[in-house]
């Protein structure tokens, strides 16, 4: 967590209370028993309780997968390395990318910053500044790993057009849609956050591909694309 925000880390706090049943872990020392409460109708003890367990939130298995990456994406948790990675994908992308219409711009950025300054740092995450759905949030720093992940495998691939990753988390979420039969009126990005991370690593990988064929991704060189 490169910053703390008091009101993700409030909400964050609501959504394990709510996920756990509101008092059900909590209830030792606040005195409430049942019905709606918020973190203001805790006791201060059982407050800290939450507290220390929206923080430890990756190593509690009764939580959903959907729940984990609300909790996750709210307190805008990032994997390690998360920002050197987004600055290879930097690189790779001479156009630059688009994360909720905010577009980075390869040149001046790499010019003027380093991978491990936290000037860059912060230039990344505000461009997280206006997702509203903390998981979402945690589903563009998903795709931003995959496509990591893939530019590393294969170095002779770049983006050769501006990138929208949202676009990108869009056509990911689109294809489990089609492969689900999803209805109409269905919260598809719930659902889609509900899949294991193996599961929906491959839907993501998919879509990138996707991209690769519409040709914003090019080849640099001869060598044998080995994407996988």
């Amino acid at each position: 967590m490169l910053q703390v925000r008091i009101g993700w880390l409030a909400h964050a706090m609501r959504l394990l209370l709510k996920h756990r049943g509101n008092v059900a872990c909590y209830q030792e020392t606040s005195g409430v028993l049942e019905g709606e409460v918020d973190i203001h109708d805790l006791s201060p003890s059982d407050v800290k309780k939450l507290l220390f367990d929206v923080l430890d939130v990756d190593n509690h298995t009764d939580l959903s997968w959907l729940q984990r990456r609300q909790i996750t994406g709210a307190l805008n948790k990032t994997p390690p390395d998360f920002y050197c990675k987004v600055w290879l994908i930097l690189e790779r992308s001479p156009q630059g990318f688009v994360i909720n219409r905010h577009h980075l711009m390869q040149q001046p950025t790499l010019s003027d910053m380093g991978k491990n300054e936290v000037a860059w740092w912060k230039k990344v995450e505000g461009m997280f500044a206006g997702l509203h759905r903390p998981e979402f949030r945690q589903l563009i720093m998903e795709m931003l790993m995959v496509m990591a992940v893939l530019l590393e495998r294969n170095p002779e691939i770049e983006f050769c057009n501006v990138t929208d990753i949202g676009v990108v988390v869009g056509d990911a979420i689109g294809e489990f849609k089609k492969d689900n039969k999803l209805k109409e009126g269905s919260d598809d990005i719930s659902e889609f956050c509900n899949l294991s991370p193996g599961l929906l690593v491959q839907y993501m990988i998919k879509s990138v591909v996707q991209s690769l064929l519409k040709g914003s991704v090019s080849v640099t060189s001869n060598d044998a694309c080995l994407i996988s």
